[in-house]
Parts: structure tokens; C-alpha cells; sequence
């Protein structure tokens, strides 16, 4: 159930696999098994059983939840433990002083979605995405959710992350407008950056993760997102 990126798989492994009873599919390398175990956060919440809009989306507490609205349904996403929650705070702070001061835009962490849909409302919330200052929608500070699809989004990566959706997520993300998808993944202290019609990359060791033309001289040592 795990996802990894690592130990990458090539057809041949997959026809091997197949021939001991082991059904699936490639997805960069990965094998997504067809037979996935539903986990609670698979489920809608049922504390809001109804259909609900972006504004009734607003005015819900989170609690310290992460949550998203998928066709007017509530779910809450799956949580981060200690190490995950590093990873994201070391990002956002260093993402912060590098974006305001030069006025470059909006960040935001967890907490934050895009809508997507409406008529069912859908809010898919990355744990950080940046929104360049020519794209920052009218009027006051954003809350819960922004209509604007981000130039730049990041999602931390757990174990309990299907590889086929973390690939369903990323691939939305790049279908609707963001330049950048950076998937960060702690428990393998590796992080994977997509780009639309570019081959995927992977950083781990030693390597540095930057904005490229996203954002231009922002430049973060791995190091510093699984250590501090």
C-alpha cells in the first residue's frame, strides 16, 4: 500500500509480477495494484451528509483537519504524522520569506483550496501552493478556499498514499493551469517535480529543489526539508 519512489519498475518486471497472480498497472515506474483497500478518509464525512457549497465550505471549523469538498460531499484527507508536518512547515517557511518581501504573490499552507467545480462545488486543498501576485483575486485575504488555480502546488506524500492517486492528483493539477507539482515524499526523503510535457524528475541526497521558472531564484537543499 505504500507508495515509493524508489526501486523503479520496468515492463518486464510488471509481466513478471503478473504471471504470480499480481494484477496492476505502471505509473512512473510505480505499480498500482487494481485492488485497493478503501481507507476512512475514502469516505464522506458524516457529520455534513448533505450537499454542500463552496460558502457552506467556509463556514465549517476544521479542527485541525485538512479538507476538501468533491462534488458537494465533505471529506477529511489523510493525516499527517509528526514527520509529514515537518516536511510541509520547512517548505512554507522557507517558501514565505523568499515570496513576500519581493512581493511575488500569495503562500499558503495547510488550510487552504482551490475550487475547481461548481454546481457540485469541488475544493482540492494541496498542502502548499503559490499564487503569482499578476493572478491574486479581488478583494480581501483569502480564508478557506481561492477560485484562482495556483502557478505552484506541493503534497507531501505519506505512506498511506496510493501511488495511483498521488499520479490522479498530480495529473489534475497540471491538466488545470499549474506550472509546477512538487511531490515530496519524507519517509523516502526524495522529492519528484512535474512539469506539463516534461519528463518528471527525482532529487534526493544531496540535491537542491528550486523554483525554476516558476519561481526564479528560490532554492531549498533537501536537507533542510527532512533534517530541521
Amino acid at each position: 500500500m505504500a507508495t515509493s519512489v524508489t526501486g523503479q519498475l520496468t515492463a518486464e518486471d510488471l509481466l513478471e509480477l503478473d504471471s504470480r497472480g499480481v494484477k496492476g498497472e505502471l505509473i512512473r515506474g510505480v505499480l498500482c495494484q487494481h485492488s485497493i483497500k478503501p481507507r476512512p478518509w475514502d469516505y464522506p464525512s458524516t457529520e455534513f451528509p448533505g450537499d454542500l457549497t463552496a460558502e457552506d465550505f467556509e463556514r465549517i471549523t476544521q479542527d485541525g483537519v485538512r479538507q476538501e469538498l468533491l462534488n458537494g460531499k465533505l471529506f477529511n484527507t489523510a493525516p499527517l504524522d509528526e514527520e509529514h508536518r515537518n516536511a510541509a512547515r520547512n517548505i512554507e517557511r522557507r517558501l514565505r520569506p523568499f515570496v513576500l518581501p519581493r512581493q511575488l504573490g500569495w503562500v499558503r499552507g495547510i488550510g487552504t483550496g482551490v475550487l475547481l467545480e461548481r454546481n457540485p462545488d469541488t475544493i482540492k486543498a494541496p498542502h502548499i501552493l503559490y499564487v503569482p501576485v499578476a493572478d491574486l483575486p479581488d478583494g480581501p485575504g483569502i480564508k478557506r478556499y481561492i477560485e484562482t488555480i495556483p502557478a505552484w502546488v506541493c503534497q507531501i506524500i505519506t505512506p498511506e498514499d496510493y501511488q495511483c492517486t498521488v499520479s490522479d492528483r498530480t495529473d489534475l493539477w497540471l491538466s488545470l493551469g499549474v506550472l509546477m507539482v512538487v511531490e515530496v515524499y519524507p519517509a523516502e526523503r526524495a522529492v519528484m517535480i512535474h512539469r506539463r510535457n516534461v519528463p518528471f524528475v527525482t532529487l534526493s541526497g544531496d540535491d537542491t529543489l528550486d523554483g525554476g521558472d516558476v519561481l526564479p531564484g528560490f532554492t531549498l537543499p533537501l536537507s533542510e526539508i527532512f533534517d530541521l
